[in-house]
């Protein structure tokens, strides 16, 4: 493409911006500021302007060695008319954008920057009344002020001291709760742990379906992270007052029974009459390794099985709205899952003997 073939095109961009800027964006008089679309279509015609400037300068210089040189003239005569009439269409456009456009916008780029230097200015003043109020305050309250924080000292202290009393009876509580679930675990073996959790789980659990579902993966998040690093002691370590495990596991109804079945334990720390932690042992693998390995394997099943009970559950809308222990999945279904999915809870003698070991 020539150099006057990209010039026509970059004039006909040209009129087109000029005819958009007159008929939608120009202020309608010397009051009116422009818009900031106003704005864009401007500099967006100045930018054509400058662009298409460069070539109708260029040209008016081979027209004039042209004239100057007729030997060495670029163009021919034909050429010649048609460079000289687009640069005599833009040279219209150009007038018009000195003697009309421009000074529209440059009056209004004042009138904006004048706007800008008198709300600087309010601004300014209103900071300035905002601090001379606020050492008014101050002054005001300095008298006072021994007295308001003596007041506030005694009532934060009232308040921590009450915060502590409702943490202990809060504690104290939930370890009843504990003693009370441990005397009924203690007479269980692991079958029927694990299948009371379930209903427990299911009829008497007052949450929706939803939180119901994030509590399931969590716990399934938990034996997966045990069955991937059965090495960590902490990990299998349970203090069952913890709030994080709370928050996330043991508020679940059944949840800390189904961890009993899984064969988690009191430990040695724990007292008979208040069960602080438990603790999943884990068998020793140098004695009995296949042991060990059916061992994990039963956890990763244990997994599997909460995240297929999970999956069971209503999604969606239904579970935002529906309580668990109405939402028509029953504890003999689910137990029902648990008894088809071939984890095997019931040890040999030996196996006892071992995972003591």
């Amino acid at each position: 493409m020539t150099e006057f073939k990209k010039a026509e095109g970059i004039f006909d961009k040209l009129l087109e911006s000029h005819e958009t800027l007159v008929n939608n964006h120009m202020p309608r008089g010397r009051d009116e500021l422009p818009t900031k679309e106003d704005l864009q279509q401007y500099n967006e015609f100045e930018s054509l302007l400058q662009e298409c400037g460069n070539y109708i300068l260029k040209f008016k210089k081979r027209i004039l060695d042209g004239d100057k040189n007729p030997d060495n003239a670029v163009y021919g005569p034909k050429m010649k008319a048609k460079v000289e009439g687009l640069i005599e269409k833009y040279e219209e456009v150009y007038d018009q954008y000195e003697d009309i456009i421009q000074p529209v916008f440059e009056h209004a780029a004042l009138q904006e920057k004048d706007r800008k230097r008198r709300e600087d200015e309010r601004q300014k003043q209103y900071k300035k009344d905002a601090i001379e109020s606020d050492i008014e305050q101050r002054a005001k309250w300095a008298a006072d002020f021994d007295k308001a924080r003596s007041e506030a000292e005694r009532a934060q202290e009232e308040k921590d001291a009450a915060d502590k009393e409702k943490a202990e009876a809060q504690d104290a509580e939930l370890m009843a709760q504990r003693k009370a679930e441990e005397d009924k675990i203690r007479s269980m073996d692991e079958d029927t742990k694990v299948c009371t959790a379930i209903k427990e789980m299911l009829s008497t659990n007052n949450m929706t379906v939803a939180e119901f579902r994030i509590h399931l993966q969590k716990l399934c998040e938990y034996i997966t992270a045990i069955a991937s690093t059965p090495e960590d002691e902490q990990l299998r370590t349970i203090r069952l007052a913890n709030q994080s495990f709370n928050d996330n596991i043991g508020c679940l109804p059944g949840a800390v029974l189904l961890l009993r079945g899984i064969g988690f334990n009191p430990t040695i720390d724990s007292s008979s009459d208040l069960i602080r932690f438990i603790k999943l042992p884990e068998p020793n693998a140098v004695k009995d390794y296949d042991y060990w390995n059916k061992w994990q394997k039963r956890l990763q099943d244990y997994a599997d099985f909460i995240a297929l009970f999970e999956s069971k559950m209503p999604t969606s809308f239904d579970g935002q709205r529906l309580r668990v222990n109405e939402c028509g999945v029953t504890s003999d279904d689910i137990i029902s899952l648990y008894h088809n999915s071939g984890i095997t809870t019931t040890k040999t003698q030996g196996e006892q003997q071992q995972q003591q070991h």
